[in-house]
């Protein structure tokens, strides 16, 4: 099996936070990294809380808000290091479906891709917000 990390980037993420945790928690990932972008003292101390303690967890409590990308980037590093495989990459507002990143997974090993991406769906109506796609580079003569 693939040793698949997930990385959320989060800023005061609350309930919605909470609810994507949930949603990539039963997937059979082996680590999971917030990287928490400056947010809150109330919010980083529940985090610390909740996870701090938790061996598959990686809290990376950020002093400074350093953007959604540079986030992103701490935190696949962690997951690198930690022996990832794989990393699954998410906002705080994500929310899997069950069978959500055995699917992705499945896309890679099949397709021999370094890379998929998922239906995204509008939590509110449900609206195809965003379909994987499938790039093929052109040749160059």
């Amino acid at each position: 099996l693939m040793r698949i990390a997930a990385v959320v980037v989060a800023w005061n993420g609350g309930e919605a936070l909470e609810r994507c945790i949930a949603s990539v928690r039963g997937q059979g990932i082996f680590r999971l990294v917030i990287v928490d972008n400056a947010s809150r003292t109330a919010e980083r101390d529940r985090l610390q809380r909740l996870y701090g303690d938790l061996p598959e967890f990686e809290l990376l409590l950020l002093p400074a808000n350093v953007g959604f990308a540079e986030g992103a980037n701490l935190g696949f590093r962690a997951a690198l290091e930690a022996g990832a495989e794989a990393v699954l990459l998410a906002t705080q507002d994500v929310t899997l479906e069950p069978d959500g990143l055995a699917t992705l997974a499945a896309a890679l090993r099949r397709e021999g891709a370094a890379i998929a991406g998922p239906l995204v769906l509008d939590q509110r109506d449900g609206r195809e917000l965003s379909r994987g796609e499938r790039l093929v580079p052109a040749l160059i003569c």
